[in-house]
């Protein structure tokens, strides 16, 4: 990589050449029906499939159902959503379709207003008529060679999506509505104890052979992620087949579970990938979301690969340290650009100088194509504009800037789960 123009136009040689990279993006939930298709988009299914924008409407006075789901009348959708959308323009989610829009669909203003909303709504509306419209966004406009995707099977574009499966329904056994979800998703019922740990090993495996790259956990929305180690013998006394379990009993099956998964993670080469940080709908118990909670896991298994998504924010100071310390955390900047752009620079900054480069990655964590390539621009911009800044103040030269925003948006990812 020779060194270029960087002392005469840094930021502009960085966004140039991380425009031509063909991207590794680390997580999506890109969602399409058993035939194939790609779900239909219109302006109100943008903006209610952002959910953290939807969520930022309801703390600001929306109702959380401001119209039924089978409502056809867009006049009256813009009739309620114009009366709570000048709350959330400065916010960065909105600014992330924005983005999407403007680059996608030639959208011409800063807001969208009584104005032009139907407009812009029409003409996504109509590219959405393009069976191919999802991946040919993904892969013509924003450049992604691989996107992780997070959509609870395998049902997806393997030419250009890689699955990461959520395993939290798999260590809820110890619970009935837990042994239903497992029933109802594949069919297994248990009669011991031993017939549940036999499950989970079998499922993970077949995760694996079906083509999974990774493993993930939502916990923070169920619970926290203080995963004790429990013996066998403790969690086969709390495993209860009649009656509810207590609080107690509850946690010990789940947290035995849980370390059986990091196990077979292990065995199976797979990386696990955490929330971490904020959560999505308005019910968030900051808490559970403290990846604090992690360090114990981190040090019982350092050959099991953790992947902390999100910034970890607000404990963003936290897992830049964690991220430091240990070989086998790695942190994920997926979605936090949309928390905050300035959020996202002010951290970068200070990890760049506390981590090592080889630990950053980054993914859009959205539904709809506009959306990660509106996620896409703030990432760049956040890289771009750190890295150049850096070299400016003489931290870096601009070969190590151009090689970090290679790793952070390419390389990084493909070396950690093993991409072709």
């Amino acid at each position: 990589m020779k060194e270029s123009s960087m002392a005469k136009d840094v930021a502009r040689d960085l966004v140039e050449f991380t425009d031509a990279l063909p991207l590794i993006d680390t997580h999506e939930h890109i969602e399409r029906d058993q035939q194939g298709r790609y779900f239909g988009s219109d302006l109100f299914d943008m903006i209610k499939n952002t959910f953290y924008l939807w969520a930022d409407l309801v703390s600001s006075g929306m109702p959380a159902e401001p119209w039924t789901t089978d409502e056809a009348d867009d006049e009256k959708k813009w009739h309620v959503l114009r009366r709570f959308l000048p709350n959330v323009v400065a916010s960065g989610f909105y600014r992330g379709i924005i983005r999407g829009m403007r680059a996608i669909h030639g959208f011409e203003d800063n807001d969208i207003d009584d104005s032009n909303w139907r407009s812009i709504n029409e003409r996504i509306r109509k590219a959405y008529t393009d069976p191919e419209w999802t991946v040919r966004v993904m892969r013509e406009k924003t450049h992604i060679r691989w996107a992780i995707n997070d959509v609870d099977g395998f049902n997806m574009d393997r030419s250009l999506f890689l699955p990461s499966l959520k395993f939290d329904y798999l260590i809820r056994g110890g619970t009935h509505v837990g042994r239903e979800q497992i029933k109802k998703m594949d069919g297994v019922e248990f009669l011991t104890f031993d017939d549940y740990v036999q499950f989970l090993d079998r499922k993970l495996t077949e995760f694996k052979q079906k083509g999974a790259i990774a493993l993930k956990t939502v916990t923070p929305y169920y619970r926290g992620l203080d995963y004790e180690e429990i013996s066998a013998k403790d969690a086969r006394y709390a495993f209860r087949l009649t009656g509810e379990p207590n609080p107690q009993e509850k946690k010990a099956v789940e947290d035995f579970a849980f370390h059986c998964v990091i196990r077979k993670a292990i065995e199976l080469d797979l990386p696990v990938q955490v929330h971490t940080g904020i959560l999505a709908w308005n019910t968030t118990f900051l808490p559970h979301c403290d990846p604090t909670q992690l360090n114990t896991l981190f040090l019982r298994y350092p050959k099991c690969r953790f992947v902390l998504f999100h910034g970890g924010y607000p404990y963003s100071d936290e897992v830049g340290v964690l991220v430091k310390t240990f070989p086998n955390v790695f942190l994920d900047l997926c979605w936090m650009p949309w928390i905050s752009l300035e959020l996202t620079k002010r951290f970068l900054g200070v990890w760049l100088e506390l981590v090592p480069s080889n630990k950053f990655m980054w993914g859009g964590d959205a539904h709809r194509a506009e959306c990660v390539h509106g996620h896409w621009l703030l990432a760049q911009e956040a890289v771009c504009d750190v890295l150049s800044q850096k070299v400016r103040d003489g931290a870096l030269d601009g070969k190590n800037a151009l090689r970090i925003a290679q790793g952070i948006f390419h390389d990084n990812a493909q070396s950690l789960f093993g991409i072709p």
